[in-house]
Protein backbone atom coordinates (compact mmCIF):
# COMPACT_ATOMS: atom_id res chain seq x y z
CA UNK A 1 0.00 0.00 0.00
CA UNK A 2 1.07 3.36 -0.51
CA UNK A 3 1.01 6.14 1.77
CA UNK A 4 1.84 10.22 1.35
CA UNK A 5 2.65 11.30 5.16
CA UNK A 6 2.92 15.23 5.45
CA UNK A 7 4.86 15.74 8.48
CA UNK A 8 4.76 19.71 9.90
CA UNK A 9 7.73 20.22 12.53
CA UNK A 10 7.66 23.67 14.66
CA UNK A 11 9.87 24.77 17.90
CA UNK A 12 8.29 23.97 20.76
CA UNK A 13 6.36 26.67 22.46
CA UNK A 14 8.49 27.35 24.81
CA UNK A 15 11.59 27.51 22.85
CA UNK A 16 12.37 31.17 20.77
CA UNK A 17 11.96 30.96 17.66
CA UNK A 18 13.89 34.11 16.09
CA UNK A 19 12.81 33.07 12.60
CA UNK A 20 9.12 33.69 14.01
CA UNK A 21 9.62 36.57 15.36
CA UNK A 22 11.59 38.52 12.31
CA UNK A 23 8.68 37.27 10.32
CA UNK A 24 6.10 38.77 12.54
CA UNK A 25 8.21 42.17 12.56
CA UNK A 26 7.90 42.17 8.89
CA UNK A 27 4.21 40.87 8.74
CA UNK A 28 3.68 44.32 11.33
CA UNK A 29 5.66 46.60 9.61
CA UNK A 30 2.74 46.32 6.52
CA UNK A 31 0.43 47.20 8.75
CA UNK A 32 -1.11 43.80 10.07
CA UNK A 33 -1.87 43.62 13.57
CA UNK A 34 0.17 40.02 13.98
CA UNK A 35 0.19 38.75 17.30
CA UNK A 36 2.70 35.59 17.09
CA UNK A 37 4.37 33.50 14.47
CA UNK A 38 5.66 30.25 14.90
CA UNK A 39 8.21 29.09 11.40
CA UNK A 40 8.66 25.18 11.16
CA UNK A 41 9.31 22.89 8.62
CA UNK A 42 6.51 20.81 5.97
CA UNK A 43 8.13 17.51 4.77
CA UNK A 44 5.88 15.45 2.50
CA UNK A 45 7.04 11.74 2.09
CA UNK A 46 5.44 9.04 0.02
CA UNK A 47 6.27 5.65 0.80
CA UNK A 48 5.15 2.08 0.76
CA UNK A 49 3.85 0.28 4.09
CA UNK A 50 1.74 -2.82 4.56
CA UNK A 51 -1.07 -1.16 6.92
CA UNK A 52 -2.25 1.70 7.82
CA UNK A 53 -0.66 0.45 11.75
CA UNK A 54 2.89 0.05 9.66
CA UNK A 55 2.55 3.36 8.38
CA UNK A 56 1.63 5.50 11.22
CA UNK A 57 4.85 3.50 12.93
CA UNK A 58 7.02 4.71 9.92
CA UNK A 59 5.95 8.21 10.26
CA UNK A 60 6.56 8.18 14.06
CA UNK A 61 10.04 6.67 13.26
CA UNK A 62 10.71 9.50 10.93
CA UNK A 63 9.12 12.37 13.00
CA UNK A 64 10.87 11.17 16.57
CA UNK A 65 14.42 9.87 14.67
CA UNK A 66 15.51 12.24 11.90
CA UNK A 67 13.44 14.82 11.22
CA UNK A 68 12.30 16.60 14.44
CA UNK A 69 14.88 17.33 17.33
CA UNK A 70 13.06 16.06 20.25
CA UNK A 71 14.97 18.68 22.61
CA UNK A 72 13.64 22.08 20.64
CA UNK A 73 11.06 20.58 18.32
CA UNK A 74 7.34 18.91 18.22
CA UNK A 75 5.87 17.62 14.83
CA UNK A 76 2.43 16.30 14.25
CA UNK A 77 1.75 14.58 10.81
CA UNK A 78 -1.23 13.03 8.57
CA UNK A 79 -1.09 10.16 6.99
CA UNK A 80 -3.08 9.42 3.99
CA UNK A 81 -3.52 6.07 1.77
CA UNK A 82 -2.91 6.38 -2.44
CA UNK A 83 -2.73 3.07 -3.91
CA UNK A 84 -2.76 -0.12 -3.05
CA UNK A 85 -0.22 -1.26 -5.18
CA UNK A 86 3.26 -1.83 -3.88
CA UNK A 87 6.12 0.34 -5.95
CA UNK A 88 3.43 2.62 -7.80
CA UNK A 89 4.33 6.02 -7.92
CA UNK A 90 1.06 7.64 -7.40
CA UNK A 91 0.62 11.09 -5.42
CA UNK A 92 -2.71 12.14 -4.36
CA UNK A 93 -3.92 14.50 -6.83
CA UNK A 94 -6.26 17.70 -5.74
CA UNK A 95 -6.56 21.37 -6.75
CA UNK A 96 -3.28 22.04 -4.33
CA UNK A 97 -1.13 19.72 -5.59
CA UNK A 98 -1.96 20.75 -9.15
CA UNK A 99 -1.21 24.16 -8.52
CA UNK A 100 2.22 23.54 -6.16
CA UNK A 101 5.01 22.17 -8.82
CA UNK A 102 6.93 20.87 -5.57
CA UNK A 103 3.76 18.90 -4.52
CA UNK A 104 4.13 17.63 -8.19
CA UNK A 105 6.90 16.79 -7.46
CA UNK A 106 6.70 15.50 -4.22
CA UNK A 107 7.25 11.21 -4.61
CA UNK A 108 8.02 11.20 -7.90
CA UNK A 109 11.87 10.89 -6.92
CA UNK A 110 13.44 8.71 -4.68
CA UNK A 111 16.93 8.05 -3.74
CA UNK A 112 18.34 4.34 -3.80
CA UNK A 113 21.59 3.39 -1.41
CA UNK A 114 24.62 3.70 -3.27
CA UNK A 115 27.48 1.25 -3.12
CA UNK A 116 30.44 3.50 -1.64
CA UNK A 117 32.69 1.73 -4.47
CA UNK A 118 30.96 3.76 -7.07
CA UNK A 119 31.03 7.07 -5.81
CA UNK A 120 34.16 8.58 -7.64
CA UNK A 121 34.34 11.86 -5.96
CA UNK A 122 32.22 14.00 -2.89
CA UNK A 123 32.69 17.65 -3.30
CA UNK A 124 31.43 20.34 -1.27
CA UNK A 125 31.55 23.84 -2.78
CA UNK A 126 34.04 25.54 -4.90
CA UNK A 127 36.39 22.87 -6.55
CA UNK A 128 38.10 25.99 -8.46
CA UNK A 129 39.08 29.16 -7.64
CA UNK A 130 41.91 30.57 -5.57
CA UNK A 131 40.56 28.90 -2.02
CA UNK A 132 43.21 27.85 0.93
CA UNK A 133 41.72 24.31 0.59
CA UNK A 134 42.23 24.30 -3.24
CA UNK A 135 45.93 26.04 -2.48
CA UNK A 136 46.46 22.87 0.37
CA UNK A 137 45.11 20.50 -2.47
CA UNK A 138 47.92 22.13 -5.19
CA UNK A 139 50.54 21.21 -2.62
CA UNK A 140 51.07 24.87 -1.38
CA UNK A 141 51.56 25.45 2.12
CA UNK A 142 48.76 27.26 4.06
CA UNK A 143 48.77 28.56 7.24
CA UNK A 144 45.83 28.29 10.05
CA UNK A 145 44.39 31.25 8.99
CA UNK A 146 44.07 29.46 5.59
CA UNK A 147 46.00 31.89 3.67
CA UNK A 148 48.57 30.53 1.54
CA UNK A 149 52.69 31.42 2.60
Amino acid sequence: MIFVATIRVLPKSEVRDPQGEAVRSALRSLGLAVSEVRTGKEIVVTFDAADETAARDAVRLMGTELLANPVIEDYAYELQLVGAQAGSAAVPRDATHEADPLAQMAGRYSFEPVDPKEIDDIVYGDVGGDTPRNAARKGARVDLRGKAK
